[in-house]
């Protein structure tokens, strides 16, 4: 939630100098909390369920904060 962020605004922002909504998405996207899907099929074929969703509930709380850092960022290089 730190890194996947920061390697789509290197790659994107500042090696391309692309800018727009796709990019900013992308960003905050990729900022987001792990995908409750893939816990759910791992619960189902009962591989390591525990640690799929420990994953996810630390992964959903602490978006929260990822998300408010990625948006100051994205306002502050005029993104958003």
């Amino acid at each position: 939630m730190i890194l996947a962020p920061l390697l789509t605004l290197l790659v994107w922002y500042v090696l391309a100098g692309k800018t727009g909504i796709e990019i900013t998405v992308s960003i905050l996207e990729a900022a987001m909390a792990p995908m409750i899907t893939a816990a759910i099929i791992v619960a189902s074929y009962k591989i390591k369920s525990n640690l799929a969703t420990m994953m996810i509930g630390i992964g959903i709380p602490l978006s929260i904060f990822s998300l408010a850092i990625w948006y100051y960022v994205l306002t502050q290089l005029g993104l958003l």
